[in-house]
């Protein structure tokens, strides 16, 4: 028996490993908050509650390049949430978008409000908006430039929009990295930056090359989380620059077909992950893979509750729960099914709770159901899915 597990970008190889699983290696496979990017198809929609959205999703690159021009400035309308005061350029980053006409608002709190208002619009769902600061805090324009870099097979030293990576001081200086400290990254670091002094550099800060989150955009001179690198970014996925085409080619050789030929699948995803937001990939996934020529065999269960990092970063556990006991009670779910013929249950929204203080039991976890109630159950048919509110 083989089942094939992964969480987040693990979770999107697992569904890719299924759909080019050309010799029936793959008997079962489990997917939680898979990034996954999908291949264009005009017959895909989602609908939850009053809202209906088109297509397939949208492409890491171009969610992140959104998120990462909105994100801080849209930290000024939640001055509660997680993380809040490590944006302390969001100010900045406001009036620099309403200087480049990107927001249309006056004021500071109705430009914050705006900026979330986009967000939302663009994709994100409401029970995210509280995650939006803590998720600029943990380095996305790093992650941006990455996967640019890599989709358009640009080299380090091509330094694209005038970023790079190296060491950094406690002034954002580049510097050569401590000895000791390369050791220890070359032992413990998960892959990629920023990860203890290296981070992302901006290159083209005024002054010279510049941690870029303390850097300055060389356009006006402000502190502003450097927009200037980010509208760059930005234009790799909207615009037709030869680097930007480049780019493009590049997300259009990773998009799944959501084909899995009838394999078994669960994928379990939080409603509040604003990192890999579920309109963008695993709700859109079920709509595109009902519309394969083989019976369709995916179960979704949408979590609410439940956002990305399991609960772990600061003021995290007080308003969500971690995604990794549904994660585990899907592949018992899974080898049930394998092993003995048992029915995998209907894809459904579960709707577990935090608890006080942030702590959780079981009470916390309601179970993956065989029969969940009608007002719980989600729907898809020929490329169309139906989420309950």
């Amino acid at each position: 028996m083989v089942i094939v597990a992964g969480n987040s970008n693990g979770g999107g190889a697992a569904l890719y490993a299924g759909e080019n699983d050309r010799e029936g290696l793959i008997d079962g496979i489990v997917a939680a908050q898979p990034q996954v990017q999908l291949r264009p198809d005009d017959r895909v929609s989602v609908v939850r509650g009053e809202r209906t959205i088109e297509g397939t999703g949208r492409s890491l690159m171009d969610y992140f390049t959104y998120a990462i021009l909105y994100q801080p400035c849209a930290a000024i309308a939640t001055p509660n949430a997680p993380m809040r005061q490590a944006i302390t350029q969001a100010e900045q980053r406001c009036h620099s978008l309403k200087e480049r006409g990107l927001l249309q608002a006056e004021t500071l709190p109705a430009q914050g409000l705006e900026a979330l208002e986009k967000l939302q619009m663009y994709g994100w769902e409401p029970e995210s908006d509280m995650l939006h600061a803590s998720h600029y805090a943990i380095a996305p324009t790093a992650t941006a430039v990455k996967y640019a870099s890599s989709h358009g097979r640009f080299g380090v030293e091509e330094r694209l929009c005038g970023y790079s990576f190296a060491s950094v001081n406690e002034q954002g200086t580049p510097q050569p990295v401590p000895k000791n400290e390369l050791a220890v990254i070359f032992a413990t670091a998960s892959g990629g930056a920023p990860v203890g002094s290296i981070d992302i550099v901006n290159d083209e800060n005024p002054s010279g090359p510049m941690k870029d989150a303390l850097s300055h955009s060389p356009s006006n001179g402000k502190q502003d989380y450097n927009l200037d690198g980010a509208l760059c970014l930005r234009e790799l996925v909207v615009g037709n620059s030869e680097n930007a085409l480049r780019v493009q080619a590049g997300i259009a050789e990773v998009q799944g077909s959501a084909d899995l030929g009838g394999t078994s699948t669960i994928i379990v995803h939080g409603r509040s992950d604003a990192r890999v937001p579920v309109g963008f990939t695993s709700r859109p996934y079920l709509a595109l893979n009902s519309l394969t020529d083989h019976q369709p065999n995916v179960h979704f269960y949408e979590l609410t509750n439940v956002e990305h990092f399991g609960a772990r970063l600061p003021g995290y556990a007080e308003n969500f729960v971690p995604i990794q006991p549904y994660h585990i009670d899907a592949l018992e779910i899974m080898y049930a099914h394998l092993r003995h013929g048992t029915p995998l249950p209907p894809s459904q929204v579960i709707r577990p709770m935090p608890g006080e203080d942030g702590e959780f039991d079981s009470a916390h976890f309601p179970p993956i159901l065989m029969e969940p109630h009608p007002s719980d159950t989600i729907r898809a048919s020929m490329g169309r899915v139906e989420i309950p509110d």
